[in-house]
């Protein structure tokens, strides 16, 4: 009996030390292959904690809202410059136009002011040619 117990037990042992053997180094293997993930986790984090963080006393945040409120003051003064500037084009049409009419005044100014000038000259030479 002794004997079938050995038999039995040798082998059932050794089967018992082999799964656990073979549980272990699976086990291990794991425990590295998680350790070895941890590490580049961390290596990871450390890289984004360093393009996040500012290396002075103010927040990311902050002066994200600090510029937006500046891009918002200049979007306010742009507007204020386009509607100068199309009152501005507004302006130059209207003096463009008083331009022209002073121009066509002028036109018709030096007509009549020619006009009378060859009647004062036919009249002077009209009066020459009787004495």
């Amino acid at each position: 009996m002794e004997a079938v117990l050995e038999f039995v037990v040798g082998p059932t042992l050794v089967a018992i030390v082999g799964a656990i053997a073979v549980i272990l180094t699976k086990g291990v293997r794991a425990i590295r292959r998680n350790t070895a993930s941890t590490e580049v986790v961390k290596v990871q984090t450390a890289a984004i904690r360093e393009q996040v963080e500012n290396s002075h006393n103010t927040n990311l945040r902050e002066e994200l809202d600090e510029q937006r409120e500046t891009v918002n003051g200049l979007a306010i003064k742009v507007e204020h410059m386009q509607e100068s500037l199309a009152e501005l084009k507004f302006n130059q049409r209207h003096t463009r136009r008083d331009i022209g009419g002073l121009r066509q005044d002028m036109r018709g100014i030096r007509e009549m002011v020619h006009s009378i000038a060859v009647k004062l000259l036919d009249e002077d030479e009209s009066g020459e040619n009787k004495k």
